[in-house]
């Protein structure tokens, strides 16, 4: 199930929730989620998804209240290389 983001943003009030797609979107269509990451990487929501069952997830988009493109993700495709992995503590 998709559900349009781009009817969704224009009227939408800062801290608004929308789901924009319910399913697994690795395995769905990758157009699905191409506008909600184009307004993303402009800093005018926040993605976030929600795991429902095993292979079923609410992907949602959080409108921002003012948008700051220095607080989203690097350009796609990333890797796991991308990521800084925190040493872990050992407590005794």
């Amino acid at each position: 199930m998709s559900k349009d983001i781009s009817k969704w943003f224009p009227t939408a009030k800062p801290g608004e929730i929308h789901v924009y797609h319910t399913g697994f979107l690795a395995m769905d269509n990758p157009v699905i989620g191409r506008d909600a990451r184009q307004l993303a990487a402009k800093g005018q929501v926040c993605l976030i998804q929600r795991r429902l069952t095993k292979n079923r997830f609410e992907y949602l988009a959080v409108k921002m209240a003012t948008p700051n493109p220095d607080l989203t993700w690097p350009q796609w495709p990333i890797s796991s290389h991308d990521f800084h992995k925190p040493e872990l503590e050992v407590i005794q």
